[in-house]
C-alpha cells in the first residue's frame, strides 16, 4: 500500500523560531515536517511547506482547497 492509499495518516509538525541578528527585524521560523508510518521527514524553511509535504502524502484524501497555510497565517505566523 502506498501512502496516498492508507486511510489514517499521521503528521507532527515541529516548528521554532529562528532571531535575527539584527534588531527589529522578526525572526525567521524553521521547522520539520514528519509523517508516520512512512517515517519520512522533511526540513521546514516556510509553511507553506507543511502543505505541500501533506498533499503529497494524503493525495486524493483532501478534497477541500484551504490550506493549513491559512490557518498559520491567520494565527500570525508565514509571509506577510
Amino acid at each position: 500500500m502506498t501512502p496516498s492509499e492508507a486511510l489514517e495518516h499521521v503528521f507532527v509538525v515541529r516548528i521554532w523560531r529562528v532571531p535575527h541578528a539584527r534588531a527589529g527585524e522578526l525572526p525567521e521560523l524553521r521547522g520539520r515536517v514528519e509523517h508516520f508510518p512512512g517515517e519520512e521527514w522533511r526540513p521546514l524553511r516556510d509553511l507553506d511547506d507543511i502543505t505541500a509535504f501533506v498533499r503529497r502524502h494524503v493525495g486524493s484524501m483532501g478534497r477541500r482547497r484551504r490550506t493549513w497555510t491559512q490557518l498559520f497565517r491567520s494565527l500570525g505566523y508565514g509571509r506577510p
